[in-house]
């Protein structure tokens, strides 16, 4: 379904966010500034690359929205209230154990997310924090769930763990009378459809092995309740510190809490497995923490490859269409706005070929680096005017949605 069609109806902001879209394009060409430096920030600094001149910003911010709030945890963290340790095992807590937060950091975000960021940027911190530090996140990200049950999926390729009873059990429905949950019967043909896609298809490697910690060399799936006091459809937890890392699934029993908005029941089940199978896939090219926003921008555009007919990815782009100013790698990384950038993914996928987002890949785990430099050595393939073009390129294609769509744009 083309994004104009269902903008019209509630996604997309519309006449102004898209025009502020393309008021950046051409503001920044008379200028003669490259729209690709208000897309992006420097690695080594907080402000974009080149300053915006006032009257570019003037015209952005007279479209923008509000940015989104701060979790809790970070506002307390950024007022001094909570040390960086405490601030990072609280975020962790919040994915993995939300009742043993102090009450007053317990919130739930307005959509559903991924809650592999707060994994990853604990990870990627630890080195350089105290021992006490590492023994405490090792316990909260290490250990993993102990299921009644596991099953293997047809391929081979997957070990699937869950409950029949507690917490965290299935629904027992089996309509086939095979003696497995349907649910469980549905989440191992989906998983085993996703490596076919994902790694056969689409040609990623397969994620890194964890030598047989959940019983074999299989890749575990762990199914468990998340959607009670959190709203999060699932995480891959990463196994190391390291800028390569093995890792497992975490997704939730049922999909129906209320936290599922628009995209519940099976068809999350679904679309999570597409997109938390894909960060696992990308831990074995760049894991750390620099890299969350392009882990995040892809997987969610995996989603959309997988499973187009379900558009999970449209909840989010309100997030990203509003703030026409803000650059695609900035923080905060739990931000709605990191998933919206999604259309940057689907946006290289319609234009340049669907093999383009790979090939990024694929470079950024030769560099172990998402230094610009090297998204710009890729896409030089297949644009030799680099990523500057790309990014202008792109504001137009913003313009042309909701009421303005036409051909040949974001099919």
């Amino acid at each position: 379904m083309k994004i104009s069609r269902l903008a019209e109806q509630r996604y997309l902001l519309g006449h102004s966010r898209a025009m502020a879209e393309l008021h950046l394009f051409c503001a920044a060409k008379q200028f003669g500034l490259s729209p690709l430096r208000h897309y992006f920030l420097d690695h080594h600094s907080s402000q974009p690359r080149d300053f915006m001149t006032a009257k570019i910003l003037a015209v952005l911010l007279l479209f923008a929205l509000p940015t989104q709030a701060k979790t809790r945890i970070e506002a307390a963290y950024e007022a001094g209230e909570l040390d960086l340790e405490t601030a990072l095992i609280y975020q962790v807590l919040s994915v993995r154990a939300p009742d043993q937060l102090p009450a007053i950091y317990r919130e739930s975000s307005g959509l559903a997310v991924c809650g592999t960021p707060h994994l990853v940027q604990a990870m990627s911190a630890a080195p350089n924090l105290s021992a006490d530090f590492q023994t405490r996140l090792g316990k909260l990200v290490k250990d993993r769930p102990d299921a009644q049950h596991n099953l293997l999926s047809p391929s081979g390729h997957f070990r699937v763990h869950y409950d029949t009873e507690g917490v965290n059990a299935v629904s027992p429905q089996d309509d086939d009378a095979n003696n497995i949950p349907d649910y469980i019967d549905l989440a191992l043909a989906v998983l085993d459809s996703t490596w076919t896609l994902e790694i056969e298809r689409l040609g990623y490697n397969p994620p890194p092995s964890d030598n047989g910690l959940g019983g074999g060399d299989e890749y575990d799936v762990y199914i468990v309740e998340l959607g009670v006091g959190r709203s999060f459809y699932g995480f891959a937890y990463p196994g190391t510190s390291g800028a390569t890392t093995y890792s497992h699934l975490e997704i939730d029993n049922n999909f129906t809490d209320p936290g599922y908005k628009q995209t519940h029941g099976l068809d999350a089940l679904r679309v999570t497995i597409a997109h938390e199978f894909h960060h696992a896939i990308q831990f074995g090219y760049y894991a750390t923490f620099d890299g969350s926003w392009w882990q995040e921008s892809t997987s969610t555009w995996m989603e959309e490859v997988a499973y187009p007919h379900i558009d999970d990815y449209l909840q989010y782009l309100t997030y990203f269409l509003s703030e026409p100013q803000r650059a695609l790698n900035s923080g905060p990384y739990q931000s709605l706005h990191t998933y919206g950038s999604a259309i940057f993914s689907l946006f290289l996928d319609q234009h340049y070929g669907r093999e383009l987002n790979r090939l990024i890949w694929e470079e950024l785990g030769q560099r172990k680096s998402v230094h610009l430099d090297h998204f710009d050595h890729v896409i030089r393939q297949v644009e030799p005017g680099g990523l500057g073009v790309v990014m202008g390129e792109f504001a137009v294609w913003n313009y042309f949605t909701n009421n303005r769509y036409r051909d040949p744009y974001y099919a």
